[in-house]
């Protein structure tokens, strides 16, 4: 028989750091922290459906009821429209100027039809300030006057002012309670019309929604449509004034720039004959003989520059040894030419002599000289060339000088007369400014005086506020549905307040994920076998859903490849209660129905219980059992008795006396575990809690496996994980959980609902 748990492999030792034991569940596909279970939050919802509605049904109530002693009120709405496009009377500039009107602008508008301002105009056309529904004092009186005509009340009210005037009396205080001045209750008036009043623009459009609420639906309607029509006369009183304003301060503006242009024409007169400055063409006789001299210097420096360069270019030659003949005044010389020709023709003659007679020859020696006399008379030539280039450059040097000294005599001449030009200049045009804003203001003053009655406002009245049919407030239909929706969201918070709050262990995905371990089966409860205990009812009914999820356990040992070693198997449980020994006694039961030989060890000592469940003779601790084999008073086969309703074989705790830790870890107990796992194809042994004593530490090394028991909804998950952690530190392998006394119909609300153990799909597989 296979009795080990499906795992990965399995180790030597268990991870006492992490309180898991030494075999590990297969790895499981993980979704990431941040992925949004849907399906969880569901049956979440559907688990907790009667705590949403009833929170739902409670709010509705209450709002219903509150909607029954609400005061209707009534709001009516005026339209304002911007004006986009005004008409053009005249073709004159208007002195408020329009503009189109954006975001800002219409928005500024809001904040003018809102401002307290705007609304004390308002509260003093209507006299507001009258009006109880507005005034907090007259509002008081008329409370006051209410309750005060039943004789009760009455009687009370006067009583207490009694009361108070005899405190003051007592104190000696006989100053009067201010009373709230007139300012004071029209502020407070104010305040109270604006907060019944909305102006609002959606910034997409032009028009300006005024909107007003008030107990009686007539009074709604005149106050919004007052703020319309003191809006639109308040735009053409503000322009008219601004026109008037403007007309004045022209008028006056004018008179003033009039003397200013008299004054500064007579000063540019004046000063212009002072200084004599006569205009020919335009400009002064200085400046056109001063530009006339540029014009001439600008000439003789160009040819002085150039002489200058053609000295200077022939004595670079003469001193560097070059051919001085590449001047262009010696290349332009005619008689330098008929020279060269002349010595070119000599030279001819001299080399044709000298080859037929020799250089000795009389005609040779005579036309070498007369060469040598042309060469003399071309450089007297050049010589002379050379000279008049150098004249040439010392005039023009002497002619620059000149004109220099005479441009600087008008130089003089003629910054005394700009000086006395600028000076004339800054009047002319001080003169022309003001001249120009003289005609300017005249010309728009006469527009000033003809746009007095032309103005339009910037907004006009669209749509009036109508009398409304119906109150604005309450409206039970949308109160009723968002309390309902308000309800809703409240129960689902407290929902899911309630199920994170919940630390009990409700499915085997959660075991599954907290503790790393494999969830070997679920143990429903047995609550329709009417006190049937477990161990009898899995023989009773074999069809029932506690007999099919006991061989789930069955199977869930058998699924490993090294079940062949897992002789010896330890149920426990962290704390009390868990049903550990219900369930090895029904675990051993069902192993030996299916005809293997199986023996209960009951190694918890203190609490013994196996005994009576399975019918054996004598007390309930039972005559003989394991202590007394520890205490070799009796021998194995004594206490080793037989299930007459199953078969198998199980060994009670027999009678405790003394320390049952140091009974089972005794060499008795490990020789007796040692004998009974030759002798049998599984030993269970049903141990003490985990959580509760330490005996189960000394059983840690005797066995080959371990299943922890989980009471479903029960056992806190620390409670749970600590047991875990503990087992496994005693070195005992966890083959897997089993979570106990599940409720599965509740189950299946947390779990896949109809298609989880015990869900409606399966029932008619079972026969409970």
């Amino acid at each position: 028989m296979n009795y080990a748990p499906p795992r990965t492999a399995p180790s030597a030792q268990p991870d006492a750091s992490t309180g898991r034991g030494s075999y590990e569940r297969e790895a499981e596909p993980k979704t990431s922290g941040a992925e949004f279970d849907l399906h969880g939050l569901l049956r979440t919802l559907l688990r907790r459906k009667w705590l949403i509605l009833t929170t739902a049904c409670i709010s509705v109530i209450l709002v219903f009821l509150l909607i029954q002693v609400m005061e209707p009120k009534y709001a009516a709405q005026a339209i304002l429209v911007m004006n986009v496009q005004q008409p053009k009377v005249v073709n004159l500039d208007s002195v408020t100027t329009t503009v189109m009107p954006d975001a800002p602008i219409v928005g500024s508008e809001v904040d003018i039809l809102s401002a307290p301002t705007m609304i004390g105009q308002v509260v003093d056309r209507l006299g507001l300030i009258n009006d109880p529904e507005f005034n907090p004092l007259l509002k008081q009186a008329e409370e006051g006057s209410k309750w005060l005509d039943l004789p009760v009340l009455s009687d009370l009210g006067s009583r207490v002012s009694e009361f108070k005037s005899w405190i003051k009396d007592s104190l000696g205080s006989s100053a009067v309670e201010p009373q709230p001045g007139k300012d004071m209750v029209r502020t407070r008036v104010i305040a109270a019309v604006g907060g019944r009043l909305s102006v609002q623009n959606d910034a997409k459009t032009y028009t300006i929604k005024v909107s007003f609420t008030s107990k009686d639906l007539r009074k709604a309607a005149l106050v919004a449509n007052t703020f319309a029509d003191l809006y639109v006369k308040d735009q053409l009183a503000a322009k008219s004034e601004a026109t008037e304003q403007a007309s004045k301060w022209l008028t006056s503006r004018l008179s003033d720039l009039f003397e200013q242009v008299r004054i500064k024409d007579q000063l540019v007169q004046e000063f212009q004959q002072r200084e004599n400055l006569i205009e020919t063409g335009g400009t002064t006789m200085p400046l056109r003989q001063l530009a006339e001299l540029n014009s001439q210097l600008v000439i003789v420096r160009a040819d002085a520059a150039q002489a200058s360069a053609r000295v200077q270019n022939a004595r670079e030659l003469i001193r560097t040894k070059g051919s001085i003949e590449g001047l262009a005044n010696v290349q332009s010389s005619p008689l330098i030419q008929r020279l060269r020709e002349q010595e070119v023709q000599i030279q001819r003659r001299e080399s044709e002599l000298a080859n037929r007679y020799g250089p000795r020859y009389p005609d040779v020696i005579n036309a070498r000289l007369e060469r040598e006399e042309l060469g003399r008379r071309i450089s007297e030539e050049i010589n002379r060339i050379i000279g008049g280039l150098v004249n040439e450059a010392d005039v023009a040097r002497a002619r620059q000088q000149s004109l220099e000294e005479a441009i600087r005599g008008l130089e003089q001449k003629v910054a005394q007369t700009n000086r006395a030009e600028i000076q004339l200049s800054q009047l002319r045009r001080e003169l022309d400014a003001t001249r120009k804003l003289y005609e300017t203001f005249l010309e728009r003053s006469k527009e000033v005086a003809e746009q007095q009655d032309l103005h339009l406002a910037d907004a006009r009245i669209v749509s009036s506020a109508e009398v409304p049919v119906s109150p604005s407030f309450p409206k039970p239909a949308l109160m009723i549905a968002a309390a309902a929706a308000v309800g809703a969201g409240l129960g689902i918070l407290l929902a899911l307040l309630i199920e994170r709050l919940d630390r009990s262990f409700r499915t085997a995905d959660q075991i599954g994920r907290v503790s790393g371990y494999t969830v070997l089966g679920l143990m429903p409860t047995l609550e329709f076998a009417k006190g049937v205990p477990p161990e009898r009812y899995v023989q009773d009914r074999p069809q029932s859903t506690f007999a099919e999820s006991l061989r789930r356990v069955v199977d869930g040992l058998g699924n490993s490849p090294t079940s062949n070693s897992m002789k010896v198997l330890m149920v426990a449980s962290a704390v009390p209660g868990e049903g550990k020994t219900s369930l090895s006694m029904a675990l051993t039961r069902q192993i030996a129905a299916t005809g293997r030989k199986v023996l209960l060890v009951e190694a918890d000592l203190r609490r013994p219980r196996i005994g009576e469940a399975l019918g054996s003779s004598g007390r309930a601790f039972g005559p003989s059992g394991l202590a007394d084999v520890l205490r070799q008073r009796k021998s194995l086969d004594e206490v080793i008795r037989i299930d007459n309703r199953s078969g198998a074989h199980y060994i009670t705790a027999g009678i405790g006396e003394g320390s049952s830790q140091d009974l089972l870890a005794s060499w008795q107990m490990s020789n007796l575990i040692r004998l009974v796992s030759d002798q049998y194809d599984l030993v269970l042994i049903d141990t003490p809690p985990v959580m509760a004593v330490s005996d189960v530490a000394s059983l840690g090394k005797l066995v080959d496996g371990g299943i922890m028991l989980v009471r479903w909804a029960t056992t806190p998950r620390d409670v749970a994980i600590n047991g875990l952690r503990q087992l496994a530190g005693y070195g005992v392998p966890i083959l897997g959980v089993v979570l106990t006394q599940v409720n599965m119909k509740h189950y299946a609300k947390y779990s896949a609902g109809t298609y989880s153990i015990g869900g409606s799909r399966y029932k008619r597989y079972y026969s409970n």
